[in-house]
């Protein structure tokens, strides 16, 4: 008897005891029950594609939208202390450092303010009133001194760069926080709002001072799960440096008994 003949026989008795339909039943079920699983996994793959293509589109519009400025007024400020950041989001005039507003300078003068700060001890004519343009500092009161003071304008202008970036960064993070775009690729690619050296993350005085988690939910959100995720992986590698160590200790004993044994 062959397979065919075996099975023939083993159907008539089936449909004979009336259980054909059971089996049809079961069988169908287990079809459909598989295509729906392949049907999800297809969805799930298609959707993590997306957002990772989501991801990258967005953050190219964010590199190639960046501007200058920006970059420049939050390194700056994010050196101020607190008095100073306050005077900031106040439109008040205050002292910065030297170092500070040779930086910021790049800003002013893109904004069209004549500054010429390097020279203010030369006897130009022109030097102290291009300087007292930007600052409300006399010439002679800047020499050899390490603050330069801001007047409104320069304030105001330094301020507005701040927080046009606060607020793109808030509405790029806020698509991280509702997962439309890939999480793994935005904390990879925008892991240098955080400052290692200093804990600074994506002007933290500034968020602290205008309303913290209420005025910058979604760059809250991100830097508390990136600083969680970069205290992990700190972990993940110095738990894989200590296995790594452990081996090369237990090699290094197995060929010193192999040298004794030489």
């Amino acid at each position: 008897m062959n397979f065919w003949e075996w099975l023939t026989i083993t159907w008539d008795s089936i449909v004979k005891n009336g259980s054909a339909g059971w089996i049809i039943t079961i069988i169908t079920v287990w079809i459909l029950r598989k295509q729906i699983k392949q049907n999800e996994e297809f969805n799930r793959q298609t959707y993590e594609m997306q957002r990772r293509v989501n991801a990258a589109n967005t953050l190219f519009q964010w590199s190639i939208n960046s501007k200058v400025e920006e970059t420049i007024a939050k390194r700056v400020v994010e050196k101020f202390g607190e008095d100073e950041v306050r005077k900031l989001l106040n439109e008040e005039s205050f002292k910065i450092k030297k170092e500070h507003y040779e930086k910021i300078s790049f800003i002013l003068r893109n904004a069209n303010i004549n500054i010429n700060s390097n020279n203010c001890s030369d006897d130009s004519n022109n030097s102290c009133s291009e300087l007292q343009e930007v600052t409300s500092s006399k010439c002679e009161d800047c020499v050899n001194k390490d603050m330069i003071e801001l007047n409104k304008e320069a304030v105001v202008l330094l301020r507005a760069y701040v927080m046009h970036y606060l607020n793109n960064l808030e509405v790029l993070l806020l698509q991280c926080k509702i997962s439309t775009v890939d999480q793994d690729i935005f904390f990879e690619q925008l892991k240098y709002q955080y400052n290692t050296r200093d804990g600074v993350m994506a002007l933290k005085k500034v968020r602290n001072a205008v309303g913290g988690i209420e005025a910058y939910p979604a760059i809250e959100w991100f830097c508390t799960k990136l600083e969680e995720k970069m205290k992990s992986d700190i972990l993940e590698k110095e738990n894989v440096d200590a296995d790594n160590k452990k081996g090369n200790t237990f090699i290094d004993f197995l060929i010193k008994i192999l040298n004794r044994l030489k």
